[in-house]
């Protein structure tokens, strides 16, 4: 798997201690530059992050936003890792509950 691409996130045993919420759904990214958003598909969540499955998309920048509800809200984040066609991702601000 990927290595941590970013120093300020807390200790990584720390991070899986968290309540992960399995919910297999799509979701939209916005990448900065680009016209169009990236559908990926949501694997699992937490109130800090999420994993996704980025459906083909071969570039990604470190920063970034995702949407779950089509846009009506979109939260930034950032890429934590990456492995192929998966990555792991941290919302930059944190959640109060792990509901997309």
């Amino acid at each position: 798997m990927g290595g941590l691409l970013d120093e300020r996130t807390d200790d990584q045993a720390d991070r899986r201690a968290l309540v992960r919420q399995w919910v297999y759904r799509n979701a939209l990214l916005s990448v900065p530059g680009q016209l169009c958003a990236q559908p990926c598909s949501v694997r699992d969540l937490t109130a800090k992050g999420a994993s996704i499955r980025l459906n083909g998309i071969a570039l990604l920048p470190l920063e970034f936003g995702i949407s779950f509800d089509g846009f009506r809200t979109c939260d930034p984040c950032r890429l934590i890792w990456r492995d192929g066609d998966f990555a792991g991702l941290l919302f930059q601000s944190w959640r109060h509950n792990s509901e997309p």
